[in-house]
């Protein structure tokens, strides 16, 4: 019967550290679609939010995107006579500062002033770098260690960056409860069984450890963080379905704001989808003007291929530090 009571104690405890820690907020939006970006943060801290506080390569190549569409970094595609340091078939991508982050830098958040000093200070010469030069860098095992040191240091800034945009509970309330009832659950098996001589108290022992591993992992949005959540996930749906109809409803003379899109939808996994329609946006476009900067003397297809080497390139170079 005691037992049986202490299993019942444990389903409540687990319960409350589930309110306290893992719940997440009912919200009243119920719009499918989202045509804006609903915060004014950057991709990487988006994909934090979404992610419950896990950044990943992606979150990389949207980040150099957003970068280059802000006007600190230049994205320049090459032609590569020699096939030995080819990343594609046809093509590199250099990575490089502008004069604009020479004099403006400190105005970037610290994840991405850490990104363009791991990527161009680190793996270039200081002032640019290629995709083939990242790719390169992790074909021995010194570099391999480096890339990963680097990469769960850029994913910590991340985080640390994205705790000041209020996206999570504390998670000290939960881990507290878990601490303690799972020394419950070990203290009081070892005094019932020495009492007792029964030993299938000790199968408590298990249940205090289940209580403390689910308390360390909950994490739950703040009202405000999942409300932004929400609406990220109306404005993804937006990215990945963009008919006709709706993105009239943006009006031509405010294109501008579509090139202001492609990064975060790298981040949220719709570029693929948002493709088409962006072809389509900005097909035959005066590129040079002043109000782009990403797509300025560029096109489309330019971006998409650098955001397809970009990727491979990061996932080769995840694929090794993973080996190590």
């Amino acid at each position: 019967m005691l037992f049986l009571g202490l299993f019942v104690l444990w389903g409540f405890f687990i319960a409350l550290i589930y309110v306290l820690a893992d719940k997440e907020q009912k919200l009243s939006f119920k719009e499918k679609y989202y045509l804006n970006i609903p915060a004014d943060y950057t991709p990487a801290e988006m994909g934090c939010l979404m992610n419950y506080g896990k950044t990943s390569v992606t979150d990389i190549t949207a980040s150099v995107v957003d970068l280059c569409r802000k006007g600190y970094l230049h994205i320049n595609r090459i032609i590569l006579d020699d096939i030995k340091l080819l990343v594609s078939r046809q093509q590199d991508f250099v990575i490089s500062k502008t004069n604009q982050y020479e004099h403006d830098k400190y105005v970037l958040k610290p994840h991405e002033l850490y990104l363009i000093e791991w990527l161009i200070d680190k793996i270039g010469d200081g002032r640019q770098v290629s995709a083939s030069q990242i790719r390169n860098a992790t074909r021995r095992k010194e570099g391999v260690a480096a890339f990963g040191v680097h990469y769960s240091t850029w994913c910590h800034t991340v985080f640390m960056v994205s705790k000041t945009n209020n996206f999570f509970k504390t998670r000290k309330p939960g881990i507290i409860l878990g601490f303690l009832v799972c020394a419950l659950y070990i203290i009081a098996p070892i005094c019932l069984t020495i009492s007792s001589h029964s030993y299938h108290y000790l199968f408590l022992i298990v249940l205090g450890v289940i209580t403390m591993l689910y308390a360390l992992q909950a994490m739950t949005r703040t009202a405000s963080g999942q409300e932004d959540y929400e609406l990220w996930m109306a404005f993804k749906r937006f990215l990945k379905e963009p008919t006709n109809e709706r993105i009239d409803k943006e009006t031509m003379e405010n294109i501008e704001r579509f090139e202001t899109y492609i990064a975060y939808s790298i981040s949220l996994g719709a570029f693929a989808s948002f493709l088409p329609s962006l072809k389509v946006l900005f097909r035959g476009r005066d590129f040079g003007r002043d109000s782009l900067q990403l797509l300025r003397a560029r096109t489309v297809e330019d971006i998409e291929g650098f955001v397809t080497t970009f990727e491979r390139v990061m996932q080769v170079c995840m694929q090794a530090q993973e080996k190590v």
